[in-house]
């Protein structure tokens, strides 16, 4: 028996995946909100507070992890990176340093961490100067980035622990 080819329909590309997964938890977000607005609206106010928790985390991890962003680290040539990464806490999965190196440097944990870059574009780049013996990796900001990271980091704490609370009082 002869196979068919499906035509249209082939393999997603992880960009869409993440795409459509940030939508999705977005989607739920919204929802989360309403729910916290009508339990407000009729007095339940414990209710409330766990659907507003569930909201901001629900809004906060797509923007942290799964929002497909572009890496923006610039290189030792002074030019970004224009790989895609996923979410504003970590850089590219592709270029060795740019994932945990990025979060590290926001942190301000990195041990090779040294003065901010000068930026080439309004938007946040992350400038990796190779020598020898080490890595230094500097954080140049501008355009929101250090807002949209903490939003992200707290943001996802907060629905987590909002979870876990709601997950704690069911047993």
């Amino acid at each position: 028996m002869a196979r068919r080819k499906r035509r249209g329909r082939g393999k997603k590309s992880t960009l869409q995946r993440m795409r459509g997964a940030s939508l999705g938890l977005i989607a739920l977000a919204l929802l989360a909100a309403y729910s916290a607005y009508q339990s407000f609206g009729t007095d339940q106010t414990r209710a409330g507070f766990e659907f507003a928790g569930a909201a901001i985390g629900l809004l906060a991890f797509p923007i942290a992890f799964t929002l497909p962003v572009q890496c923006r680290v610039a290189t030792t040539s002074g030019n970004q990176c224009r790989r895609w990464a996923y979410g504003v806490l970590l850089g590219c999965r592709d270029v060795p340093g740019h994932m945990l190196g990025k979060f590290l440097v926001r942190l301000g944990l990195h041990p090779k961490s040294a003065r901010p870059a000068v930026a080439r574009t309004s938007g946040p780049a992350i400038q990796v100067q190779a020598d020898v013996a080490s890595v230094v990796l500097t954080v140049a900001d501008g355009g929101g980035g250090a807002s949209a990271f903490w939003f992200g980091l707290i943001g996802t704490a907060a629905g987590v622990a909002s979870f876990a609370l709601a997950v704690a009082e069911l047993h």
